[in-house]
Protein backbone atom coordinates (compact mmCIF):
# COMPACT_ATOMS: atom_id res chain seq x y z
CA UNK A 1 0.00 0.00 0.00
CA UNK A 2 2.99 2.17 1.04
CA UNK A 3 4.29 1.46 -2.20
CA UNK A 4 1.49 2.02 -4.69
CA UNK A 5 0.97 5.17 -2.29
CA UNK A 6 4.73 7.20 -3.27
CA UNK A 7 4.18 6.11 -6.54
CA UNK A 8 0.51 8.23 -6.91
CA UNK A 9 2.48 10.91 -5.25
CA UNK A 10 5.25 11.22 -7.40
CA UNK A 11 3.15 10.70 -10.14
CA UNK A 12 1.31 14.12 -9.22
CA UNK A 13 4.40 15.74 -8.70
CA UNK A 14 5.75 14.99 -12.37
CA UNK A 15 2.45 15.99 -13.70
CA UNK A 16 2.09 19.59 -11.90
CA UNK A 17 6.41 20.46 -12.67
CA UNK A 18 5.16 19.58 -16.04
CA UNK A 19 2.29 22.41 -16.25
CA UNK A 20 4.32 24.69 -14.46
CA UNK A 21 7.01 24.62 -17.03
CA UNK A 22 4.25 24.74 -19.66
CA UNK A 23 2.63 27.46 -17.89
CA UNK A 24 6.01 29.66 -17.72
CA UNK A 25 6.70 28.86 -21.36
CA UNK A 26 3.59 30.15 -22.87
CA UNK A 27 3.29 33.37 -20.37
CA UNK A 28 3.57 36.60 -22.01
CA UNK A 29 5.73 38.72 -21.89
CA UNK A 30 5.87 41.02 -19.20
CA UNK A 31 3.56 44.41 -19.58
CA UNK A 32 5.50 47.18 -19.43
CA UNK A 33 2.62 50.14 -20.32
CA UNK A 34 0.63 51.42 -23.10
CA UNK A 35 2.60 52.11 -26.34
CA UNK A 36 3.67 55.05 -27.81
CA UNK A 37 1.58 56.92 -29.94
CA UNK A 38 3.27 57.22 -33.32
CA UNK A 39 4.61 61.38 -33.46
CA UNK A 40 2.43 63.35 -35.43
CA UNK A 41 3.42 64.32 -39.17
CA UNK A 42 3.31 68.08 -38.60
CA UNK A 43 2.74 70.70 -41.34
CA UNK A 44 3.79 69.98 -44.78
CA UNK A 45 6.90 72.27 -45.10
CA UNK A 46 8.46 70.39 -42.74
CA UNK A 47 11.03 67.25 -44.01
CA UNK A 48 10.41 64.44 -44.30
CA UNK A 49 6.68 65.75 -45.19
CA UNK A 50 7.70 68.72 -47.81
CA UNK A 51 9.84 66.38 -50.10
CA UNK A 52 7.24 63.34 -50.41
CA UNK A 53 4.34 66.38 -51.03
CA UNK A 54 7.58 67.77 -53.97
CA UNK A 55 8.20 64.04 -55.42
CA UNK A 56 4.80 63.85 -55.84
CA UNK A 57 4.30 66.91 -57.64
CA UNK A 58 6.96 66.32 -59.77
CA UNK A 59 5.91 62.77 -60.80
CA UNK A 60 2.47 63.97 -61.68
CA UNK A 61 3.72 67.36 -63.52
CA UNK A 62 7.31 66.70 -65.35
CA UNK A 63 8.44 69.11 -67.23
CA UNK A 64 8.34 72.60 -68.03
CA UNK A 65 5.41 74.23 -66.73
CA UNK A 66 4.04 78.10 -66.31
CA UNK A 67 2.40 78.09 -62.48
CA UNK A 68 0.20 80.77 -61.40
CA UNK A 69 0.73 80.74 -57.63
CA UNK A 70 1.81 77.64 -55.17
CA UNK A 71 0.38 77.66 -51.48
CA UNK A 72 0.93 75.45 -49.01
CA UNK A 73 -0.93 74.98 -45.65
CA UNK A 74 -0.50 73.24 -42.45
CA UNK A 75 -1.81 69.63 -44.41
CA UNK A 76 -2.67 70.60 -48.00
CA UNK A 77 -1.17 72.32 -51.09
CA UNK A 78 -2.27 73.79 -54.05
CA UNK A 79 -0.20 74.05 -57.30
CA UNK A 80 -2.31 76.48 -60.04
CA UNK A 81 -0.62 76.27 -63.47
CA UNK A 82 -1.11 76.63 -67.14
CA UNK A 83 -3.30 74.55 -69.43
CA UNK A 84 -0.55 72.96 -72.11
CA UNK A 85 -3.44 72.41 -74.26
CA UNK A 86 -5.31 75.41 -73.31
CA UNK A 87 -3.29 78.12 -72.74
CA UNK A 88 -6.43 80.68 -71.28
CA UNK A 89 -6.84 78.23 -68.87
CA UNK A 90 -5.22 77.12 -65.79
CA UNK A 91 -5.72 73.88 -63.63
CA UNK A 92 -5.09 73.56 -60.18
CA UNK A 93 -3.69 70.09 -58.70
CA UNK A 94 -4.11 69.72 -55.06
CA UNK A 95 -2.10 67.89 -52.60
CA UNK A 96 -3.59 66.48 -49.15
CA UNK A 97 -3.19 63.44 -46.91
CA UNK A 98 -0.13 61.82 -49.15
CA UNK A 99 -2.43 61.87 -52.85
CA UNK A 100 -2.59 64.35 -55.21
CA UNK A 101 -5.74 65.21 -57.20
CA UNK A 102 -6.63 67.25 -60.36
CA UNK A 103 -6.75 69.07 -62.82
CA UNK A 104 -9.22 70.73 -61.69
CA UNK A 105 -10.30 74.12 -63.47
CA UNK A 106 -9.65 77.19 -62.07
CA UNK A 107 -11.77 80.22 -62.15
CA UNK A 108 -9.69 83.36 -62.70
CA UNK A 109 -12.51 85.99 -63.24
CA UNK A 110 -11.20 88.85 -60.56
CA UNK A 111 -8.81 87.25 -59.03
CA UNK A 112 -5.95 88.06 -61.16
CA UNK A 113 -3.59 91.20 -60.07
CA UNK A 114 -2.77 91.78 -63.72
CA UNK A 115 -6.04 91.51 -66.39
CA UNK A 116 -3.11 89.52 -68.58
CA UNK A 117 -2.77 86.16 -67.37
CA UNK A 118 0.84 85.61 -69.00
CA UNK A 119 2.23 88.74 -67.02
CA UNK A 120 1.03 86.23 -64.10
CA UNK A 121 2.74 83.03 -64.79
CA UNK A 122 6.24 82.49 -63.75
CA UNK A 123 8.40 79.53 -65.08
CA UNK A 124 7.87 76.89 -61.78
CA UNK A 125 11.43 75.24 -62.68
CA UNK A 126 13.28 78.72 -62.13
CA UNK A 127 12.15 78.79 -58.63
CA UNK A 128 13.88 77.60 -56.04
CA UNK A 129 10.96 75.55 -54.03
CA UNK A 130 13.38 73.17 -52.37
CA UNK A 131 14.56 76.29 -50.19
CA UNK A 132 11.11 76.56 -48.27
CA UNK A 133 11.79 74.57 -45.26
CA UNK A 134 14.73 76.35 -44.63
CA UNK A 135 12.74 80.22 -45.26
CA UNK A 136 10.16 78.42 -42.83
CA UNK A 137 12.80 78.28 -40.20
CA UNK A 138 14.45 81.88 -40.92
CA UNK A 139 11.20 82.97 -40.76
CA UNK A 140 10.62 81.74 -37.01
CA UNK A 141 13.88 83.22 -36.28
CA UNK A 142 13.18 86.68 -37.27
CA UNK A 143 9.71 87.28 -36.40
CA UNK A 144 10.07 89.09 -33.12
CA UNK A 145 6.69 87.68 -32.03
CA UNK A 146 6.13 85.47 -29.20
CA UNK A 147 4.30 82.23 -30.03
CA UNK A 148 4.32 82.80 -33.44
CA UNK A 149 3.90 80.00 -35.90
CA UNK A 150 4.06 79.45 -39.58
CA UNK A 151 0.00 79.65 -41.21
CA UNK A 152 1.11 79.42 -45.02
CA UNK A 153 3.73 79.68 -47.47
CA UNK A 154 3.23 81.10 -51.01
CA UNK A 155 5.02 81.17 -54.43
CA UNK A 156 3.54 84.29 -56.54
CA UNK A 157 4.23 87.40 -58.55
CA UNK A 158 5.04 89.74 -56.19
CA UNK A 159 2.31 92.02 -55.77
CA UNK A 160 2.27 95.82 -56.68
CA UNK A 161 2.51 99.01 -55.29
CA UNK A 162 -0.34 101.40 -55.91
CA UNK A 163 2.14 103.25 -57.88
CA UNK A 164 2.48 100.22 -59.89
CA UNK A 165 -0.58 99.27 -60.32
CA UNK A 166 -1.94 102.53 -62.02
CA UNK A 167 1.06 102.44 -64.19
CA UNK A 168 -0.09 99.42 -65.53
CA UNK A 169 -3.65 100.35 -65.67
CA UNK A 170 -2.50 103.58 -67.55
CA UNK A 171 -0.43 101.38 -70.17
CA UNK A 172 -3.47 98.82 -70.46
CA UNK A 173 -5.83 101.56 -71.28
CA UNK A 174 -3.65 102.97 -73.46
CA UNK A 175 -3.11 99.87 -75.65
CA UNK A 176 -6.83 99.45 -75.69
CA UNK A 177 -7.24 103.40 -77.01
CA UNK A 178 -4.38 103.13 -80.06
CA UNK A 179 -6.28 99.84 -80.97
CA UNK A 180 -9.87 101.40 -81.31
CA UNK A 181 -8.22 105.16 -83.15
CA UNK A 182 -6.15 102.76 -85.28
CA UNK A 183 -9.84 100.90 -86.03
CA UNK A 184 -11.75 103.78 -86.30
CA UNK A 185 -8.88 105.38 -88.93
CA UNK A 186 -9.35 102.26 -91.09
CA UNK A 187 -13.30 102.43 -91.22
CA UNK A 188 -12.39 106.02 -92.10
CA UNK A 189 -9.96 105.05 -94.99
CA UNK A 190 -9.83 101.58 -95.89
CA UNK A 191 -6.96 102.33 -98.37
CA UNK A 192 -4.40 103.68 -95.33
CA UNK A 193 -4.10 99.73 -93.78
CA UNK A 194 -1.15 99.59 -95.62
CA UNK A 195 0.48 103.31 -95.05
CA UNK A 196 3.08 103.49 -92.66
CA UNK A 197 2.01 105.03 -88.67
CA UNK A 198 3.02 108.16 -88.44
CA UNK A 199 4.56 107.89 -85.21
CA UNK A 200 2.04 109.41 -83.10
CA UNK A 201 0.44 106.18 -81.95
CA UNK A 202 4.10 104.56 -81.21
CA UNK A 203 4.63 103.61 -77.27
CA UNK A 204 7.68 105.50 -76.39
CA UNK A 205 10.70 103.08 -74.74
CA UNK A 206 10.34 101.54 -71.30
CA UNK A 207 5.98 102.36 -71.49
CA UNK A 208 5.84 98.46 -71.74
CA UNK A 209 5.70 97.53 -67.90
CA UNK A 210 7.32 94.07 -67.37
CA UNK A 211 5.97 91.23 -65.24
CA UNK A 212 6.43 91.59 -61.39
CA UNK A 213 8.58 89.65 -60.08
CA UNK A 214 8.14 86.00 -58.41
CA UNK A 215 8.29 86.39 -54.54
CA UNK A 216 8.48 83.78 -51.87
CA UNK A 217 6.39 84.81 -48.68
CA UNK A 218 5.92 82.80 -45.23
CA UNK A 219 3.22 84.23 -43.28
CA UNK A 220 3.25 84.03 -39.24
CA UNK A 221 0.48 84.24 -36.99
CA UNK A 222 0.76 84.83 -33.36
CA UNK A 223 -1.64 86.06 -30.70
CA UNK A 224 0.46 89.94 -30.87
CA UNK A 225 -0.31 89.63 -34.73
CA UNK A 226 0.98 89.15 -37.99
CA UNK A 227 4.24 88.22 -39.05
CA UNK A 228 6.22 87.64 -42.52
CA UNK A 229 9.23 86.73 -44.64
CA UNK A 230 9.85 87.00 -48.55
CA UNK A 231 11.98 86.06 -50.49
CA UNK A 232 13.02 85.78 -54.63
CA UNK A 233 13.32 83.28 -56.62
CA UNK A 234 16.55 82.23 -55.96
CA UNK A 235 15.49 81.61 -52.25
CA UNK A 236 17.47 85.00 -51.11
CA UNK A 237 15.55 86.68 -48.26
CA UNK A 238 14.13 89.96 -49.85
CA UNK A 239 12.58 91.40 -46.44
CA UNK A 240 10.55 90.37 -43.01
CA UNK A 241 8.65 91.99 -40.84
CA UNK A 242 5.63 92.18 -38.07
CA UNK A 243 2.44 93.16 -38.10
CA UNK A 244 1.48 94.04 -34.36
CA UNK A 245 -2.26 94.09 -33.10
CA UNK A 246 -2.99 95.90 -30.08
CA UNK A 247 -6.65 94.39 -29.69
CA UNK A 248 -6.42 91.03 -29.03
CA UNK A 249 -5.71 87.92 -30.83
CA UNK A 250 -6.25 87.13 -34.66
CA UNK A 251 -8.65 84.94 -35.60
CA UNK A 252 -7.23 81.34 -36.97
CA UNK A 253 -6.57 81.73 -41.01
CA UNK A 254 -8.73 79.17 -42.06
CA UNK A 255 -6.82 76.25 -44.23
CA UNK A 256 -9.02 76.05 -46.95
CA UNK A 257 -9.87 78.24 -50.23
CA UNK A 258 -11.60 81.50 -49.38
CA UNK A 259 -13.31 83.93 -52.31
CA UNK A 260 -10.36 86.35 -53.23
CA UNK A 261 -11.52 89.81 -53.54
CA UNK A 262 -11.94 91.24 -57.07
CA UNK A 263 -9.48 93.62 -58.45
CA UNK A 264 -10.78 97.49 -57.80
CA UNK A 265 -11.08 98.65 -61.23
CA UNK A 266 -13.12 95.49 -61.86
CA UNK A 267 -15.51 96.03 -59.06
CA UNK A 268 -19.40 96.48 -59.66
Amino acid sequence: MRTTFARLTLASLTTATALSVASCQQAPATWTGAPEPPAPAGPLWNEPQFTTMLQTYRRKLPGKLRALRFEIYDNAASLEVQDPAQHVNVDSYDYKGGELSGPSHVDLSGVLADPNLDDNLFDWDRVAVDRIPALVKAALAHTELAGARVVAVKITRRAASSAEMGRRIEMLMGAKRRAIERKLRLEQNPLASGEPDDGKNAQPPGSVVAPLAVEISVELQAPGGFGWLTADASGTITGSGVDRDEKGPPADIKQQAVPRPRPYWRSR
